[in-house]
């Protein structure tokens, strides 16, 4: 998608996704955007295996706080 944009700002943004998406699933969150994604990986595969049904991820700034 970054290849085929034209704005240089979203380019840069769908780059940054794509380098977060490719170190995120090996190894820990080191900021605040790789922990957004690692959450947010584990709650697509929950809705996955569950086939859908509702999963919460319930009070998620708890999560979240450093």
């Amino acid at each position: 998608m970054a290849k085929k944009t034209n704005t240089l700002k979203r380019k840069k943004e769908l780059e940054l996704v794509s380098d977060i998406c490719k170190y995120v699933p090996s190894f820990p969150a080191c900021n605040f955007y790789e922990a957004l994604q690692s959450f947010w990986f584990a709650q697509l595969i929950l809705q996955i295996e569950s086939k859908g049904y509702s999963i919460t991820p319930g009070r998620f700034y708890q999560y979240m706080l450093f």
